[in-house]
C-alpha cells in the first residue's frame, strides 16, 4: 500500500514537472518571437526614416588640425562614408559606431572615411584621437552644423555623400539589438565604396 501510494505521488510529481516544463518552453518561445517582432519593426522603423530624410546638407566649414574648409572640399570627388561623432552622445551608442567604423576600415580606404566629431573641449579631442586611433579623416565640427533630423536622435550615425549630389544618403545609426543589420550595412556599404 505504501509504496502505490508512493508510485502514485512519484507520478503525480513528474506529470506537474512535465506540465511546468512546457509552461517555461512556450513562455521562452513567446519571448523570442516578441523580441523578433520588435526587431523586425525596429529595421522597418530605420528603413522608413532614412530613406525620407533626402534633404541638401548645406554649407558647413569643417576643421582638421591644419587648417578650416567647407564639408564639400574636404568630401572631395568620390564618394565618401560620414560617421557623426559628439561627445554629448551616449557613451555606449559611441562605442558601438566606433566598433563599427573600425570594422569598416578593414575594407574600405581611409580617404573614404571621413568622422565628423563635436567636442565639448579641446581635451576630449585629444582624448578620443589617442584612444581610438583611427585611419578615417577626422574633422571637427560645432555641434549645430549638420541640419538633418537624424541630429534629434542624438546618437551617432553614419551616411554617404557624394559632392556630387550635395545629398547625403544610406543612413544608419548603429544599435547593438539589431547587430546583423549593422553587420549587413558594413558590408553593402564596403562593396558601394570600392
Amino acid at each position: 500500500m505504501k509504496n502505490s501510494i508512493l508510485w502514485v505521488a512519484l507520478l503525480l510529481y513528474s506529470c506537474s514537472d512535465t506540465q511546468e516544463k512546457q509552461n517555461l518552453e512556450k513562455q521562452n518561445s513567446n519571448l523570442i518571437r516578441q523580441l523578433a517582432e520588435t526587431e523586425h519593426i525596429q529595421l522597418v522603423k530605420q528603413k522608413i526614416m532614412y530613406a525620407s530624410w533626402n534633404e541638401p546638407l548645406g554649407e558647413f566649414k569643417v576643421s582638421d588640425k591644419k587648417e578650416s574648409k567647407h564639408f564639400v572640399e574636404a568630401v572631395g570627388e568620390k564618394s565618401v562614408l560620414v560617421f557623426r561623432y559628439s561627445d554629448e552622445y551616449c557613451s555606449s551608442c559611441l562605442d558601438f559606431g566606433i566598433e563599427m567604423l573600425k570594422e569598416m576600415e578593414k575594407s574600405i580606404d581611409g580617404n573614404k572615411l571621413i568622422v565628423l566629431a563635436s567636442f565639448e573641449n579641446p581635451r576630449n579631442e585629444l582624448i578620443f584621437r589617442s584612444q581610438n586611433h583611427l585611419k578615417s579623416r577626422i574633422y571637427t565640427i560645432s555641434n549645430d552644423a549638420i541640419h538633418l533630423p537624424i541630429e534629434k536622435n542624438h546618437k551617432p550615425y553614419f551616411f554617404m555623400f557624394n559632392k556630387k549630389y550635395n545629398m547625403p544618403s544610406h543612413y544608419f545609426w548603429g544599435d547593438k539589438k539589431i547587430d546583423s543589420f549593422a553587420i549587413q550595412y558594413i558590408s553593402v556599404i564596403s562593396e558601394k565604396l570600392k
